[in-house]
């Protein structure tokens, strides 16, 4: 098992897991991805067996807001819009692996690493994410890191899935 920054070389393979793990309406586009690798590649991790990649977790950092603005949570965001460098709130962007690899440890692995090195390079006090209501493992990886639910969008994802505003603070003064 390998773990390392995203490159634009990686592209295609995210891709796969992207609409591998998401249903169509909600999936991201390849545009989206390639900006989040070039702003932030601090913030955009892939996790690899035997050379394949088989799963991503991608970020950015926002201002922390003690309200968050629901517009930031927006499929298909632009990073130019929110994303600061100086940023003191890791926003969890997207998440996803091959369904063969789930259930596995590999999600806990890369949510791990994600989050000790961007905690450690950066500022953070807070940490956000939105997960759907029926995703049960990725709800489980956030409940046993201290996160928990502030908002439930609905109908987030579709019409009959609401999406779930999920937070940890770690460094508020």
């Amino acid at each position: 098992m390998l773990i390392e920054k995203a490159e634009l070389k990686d592209l295609e393979s995210i891709m796969k897991i992207e609409y591998e793990s998401f249903d169509t309406d909600i999936a991201e586009n390849e545009k989206i991805f390639k900006k989040r690798i070039k702003n932030f590649s601090d913030g955009f991790y892939i996790i690899k067996i035997k050379n394949e990649v088989i799963g991503y977790i991608c970020s950015e950092l926002w201002e922390y807001e003690e309200n968050l603005n629901i517009e930031k949570f927006e499929l298909n965001h632009s990073m130019d819009k929110f994303h600061k460098m100086n940023g003191t709130e890791l926003y969890i962007s997207s998440f996803g692996l091959l369904k063969n690899y789930r259930k596995k440890g590999f999600g806990k692995v890369l949510f791990d690493v994600l989050m000790n090195r961007i905690t450690q390079k950066y500022d953070i006090k807070s940490v956000v994410l939105i997960v759907s209501e029926k995703w049960e493992a990725a709800k489980k990886i956030y409940i046993d890191h201290g996160f928990e639910n502030i908002k439930v969008l609905n109908d987030f994802f579709n019409d009959e899935e609401d999406g779930i505003i999920m937070r940890k603070k770690l460094n508020i003064v």
